[in-house]
């Protein structure tokens, strides 16, 4: 039997088309259901304190390295470095000044 345009060729009537059901929806899984929501171990909570104070313990012992450095290389500096960087800051202060007067 051919069918053209919803019609059967064999009686002359025509025949709906009839839409197929949809799926149903897949099960719900007992994992999802029988999940609790629970509050982090205290094991979990002392490793990631540990952690962060090691960080911070790093960071620090980082920054005092900058500074220990900075130290050295103040000292190191002769009378001529001194005077200069006090001229340069003594200049950018003169400017700065100038600069908000003529400003307002």
């Amino acid at each position: 039997m051919k069918q053209r345009e919803g019609k059967s060729v064999a009686d002359g009537k025509k025949s709906k088309k009839i839409a197929p059901a949809p799926p149903p929806p897949p099960p719900t899984s007992r994992f999802l259901l029988s999940r609790k929501v629970t509050t982090p171990s205290q094991t979990k909570q002392e490793i990631a304190k540990y952690w962060k104070q090691k960080h911070k313990t790093e960071e620090e012992h980082f920054l005092d390295a900058i500074k220990a450095a900075a130290r050295i290389r103040a000292r190191n500096l002769s009378m001529n470095h001194v005077m200069y960087i006090h001229s340069v800051n003594n200049f950018r202060k003169i400017v700065h000044i100038k600069l908000h007067l003529s400003l307002s």
